[in-house]
């Protein structure tokens, strides 16, 4: 019984161990790379972990630092990928090749590089509309889909002054007028990368936390995206007159409106109070137009919860990626 035992211990050992090994050898990979869109377009991808849940994230510049621990809580596959023009994807200088059709259409293009039959997608700030779009054209590949800070679907909608953020502006009027003073001398060219750090500092991250203390705990992150070429200041204000001013503001929202409501999918929305690019009240909206949506409202955050609170954001993803609801997601009806 002793030596029977002892063999039966030695292989549930054996077992637990390579288990273990297996899990650790899913969590441990990474790779990089390019997919090929269309007309040349090139898209930047991060690809961590192996597992058995299917999950894209684009504009990953931004949400690969916070949200790629996802991964440690998960048996998952994390696809950051970086829309096209931003980031590390191919630069674009012709505007045709833009616009938020576009982003609908390479989402499918990354579902379709890494052959994925379903995906969770987790769509932020105007992604967190656009994820909804493709939810509309391609609704037997979704699983679950996450908005974090979405947008509202018209882009122009008024919400009751409890719903927005009516602070002050933290900006510093002093110091913008020195931004703009440094444009007109044609230091954003000459400079770009200096200039987009300083431009960030002084008009960009300011308007993006709901606490602006938080900024110095991430300011080193965030200023990395200055080293990229579509991040650079021109650059990257080219890009929004042509795409968001030129193609999100354009969508015909009433008509949208009726294919999104179709949309069966469980979608649950994270959105902070004090956002000011894309106001609580736009989250709101979407959780009580859709279907099978719930709200979790993150008290004090701006436009990237993730940062400000950590721990209620990570949390709640990875619950309702497991399948369940945060229990502290409203329904609004």
């Amino acid at each position: 019984m002793n030596k029977q035992f002892s063999f039966l211990l030695t292989i549930s050992s054996i077992i637990i161990l390579c288990t273990l090994s297996c899990n650790e050898d899913k969590k441990a990979f990474y790779e990089e790379g390019y997919i090929n869109a269309d007309n040349g377009v090139t898209l930047f991808y991060q690809r961590a972990g192996n597992g058995k849940e299917k999950i894209i994230l684009p504009l990953g510049l931004y949400l690969y630092p916070g949200l790629k621990s996802l991964q440690d809580s998960l048996d998952c596959t994390l696809v950051f990928y970086d829309v096209r023009n931003r980031g590390r994807s191919g630069h674009i200088t012709d505007s045709s090749l833009i616009g938020i059709w576009q982003d609908v259409n390479d989402v499918e293009t990354v579902r379709k590089h890494f052959a994925f039959e379903k995906v969770s997608l987790v769509g932020w700030s105007y992604l967190g509309m656009m994820v909804m779009l493709y939810a509309t054209h391609h609704p037997e590949h979704i699983e679950r889909i996450i908005q974090i800070g979405p947008v509202a679907l018209k882009w122009d909608t008024e919400f009751p002054p409890e719903y927005k953020n009516t602070d002050p502006s933290p900006v510093d009027t002093t110091k913008s007028k020195e931004i703009e003073k440094l444009i007109s001398e044609g230091y954003h060219l000459k400079e770009p990368k200096k200039f987009t750090e300083r431009w960030h500092e002084v008009n960009g991250y300011p308007d993006l936390f709901g606490d602006t203390n938080n900024i110095k705990k991430f300011k080193n992150e965030l200023m990395k995206v200055a080293e990229l070429e579509n991040e650079w200041y021109h650059n990257f204000w080219w890009h929004l007159t042509h795409h968001f001013f030129g193609s999100v503001q354009k969508l015909n929202a009433d008509s949208l409106w009726l294919e999104v409501k179709k949309i069966t999918t469980p979608v649950l929305t994270i959105h902070g109070t004090k956002d000011r690019n894309a106001v609580y009240g736009a989250g709101r909206q979407w959780v009580k137009e859709l279907r099978d949506a719930k709200l979790v409202t993150v008290k004090g955050a701006g436009h990237l919860p993730w940062y400000e609170n950590p721990p209620k954001v990570l949390h709640s993803m990875t619950v309702f990626l497991k399948g369940k609801w945060p229990d502290d997601a409203e329904t609004l009806k």
